[in-house]
């Protein structure tokens, strides 16, 4: 082979390294079904943008606000939290609060899953697994860490 073929086939074989290493599993969905009905230890929540605080969940057939305290979520991944995925969060409430006239409930947040299936942007549908999150979903949660989300 000439030089320039293996320089090539060098290149080609680095860069489909990188693209399979992305795809390597960090976290597993669950599904609902799979968790122990004991609402005392854990909630499951979404993000919602439009209530005084970033998260809600539910309650008696309800969407409350809640603040997520201790809130690992957040730094994993801002974008996957905004397209409607939903998180079992793990711990025990913690209070309450009131910001402009609404009650917020207070969760002290020991550990989370996320539920199955993992909802992705339009471009990453199709390509990333929905049971899990990898690699790739964690260096896109860097870049908006670095240079978008300053909350």
């Amino acid at each position: 082979m000439k030089i320039m073929q293996k320089i090539t086939l060098m290149l080609c074989s680095i860069t489909a390294l990188f693209y399979l290493i992305g795809f390597i599993p960090i976290k597993w969905a669950i599904k609902k079904e799979d968790i122990k009905d004991d609402r005392e230890n854990y909630i499951v929540v979404q993000a919602e943008a439009s209530t005084v605080s970033a998260w809600i969940y539910e309650k008696e057939s309800e969407w409350r606000n809640v603040s997520l305290l201790n809130e690992t979520i957040r730094k994993f991944n801002r974008e996957l939290a905004g397209l409607g995925n939903q998180y079992i969060c793990y711990g025990k409430f913690n209070g309450s609060t009131e910001s402009i006239g609404i009650q917020v409930e207070l969760f002290d947040v020991t550990g989370w899953d996320i539920l199955y299936p993992i909802k992705r942007n339009k471009y990453m549908e199709g390509i990333l697994p929905k049971s899990y999150l990898c690699i790739f979903d964690k260096a896109e949660s860097l870049y908006y860490t670095l240079f978008w989300w300053k909350g």
